[in-house]
């Protein structure tokens, strides 16, 4: 994440037009949408929608999963499925075990995949932001 989020971007609000998916494996971060903060711990998911602003708290005690993604990168049928673009959805989600398991998976399959320099297309052919969401190429449909 330190590596995608530089200083002078922690320092200010943003309001990025792409989607943020956000998981930690080590630490807390202190980070605020929409001008209410949270406390993400490992364990909890946090969702930026584009349009929303963000401002990235301190990031050298954090370590996790940062996925980025346009919204039209999805099919339609994901989009609807995943509540894209729902103004009101909850920005911080706290799945069941069950859940947490299949998320951490695609997260660490995902960073794994997307993580070297050939990163910025996917399987699909579409470009990535660092990495992609688990379901909008064809290479990752089950």
């Amino acid at each position: 994440m330190r590596s995608r989020i530089g200083r002078s971007h922690q320092d200010r609000p943003l309001r990025p037009t792409f989607h943020h998916l956000l998981t930690l494996v080590r630490g807390t971060l202190w980070h605020t949408v929409d001008f209410t903060g949270y406390a993400l711990v490992p364990g909890m998911w946090l969702w930026v929608r584009p349009g929303q602003v963000q401002q990235w708290g301190d990031l050298h005690e954090v370590d996790g999963t940062l996925i980025l993604f346009e919204s039209d990168f999805l099919d339609r049928a994901t989009a609807a499925g995943a509540h894209l673009n729902d103004a009101h959805a909850p920005v911080v989600y706290e799945p069941d075990d069950a859940d947490h398991q299949r998320l951490t998976s695609a997260a660490e399959h995902l960073s794994h995949a997307f993580a070297g320099p050939a990163s910025s297309r996917s399987t699909c052919g579409r470009p990535c932001y660092g990495t992609c969401w688990p379901y909008s190429c064809s290479a990752f449909r089950t």
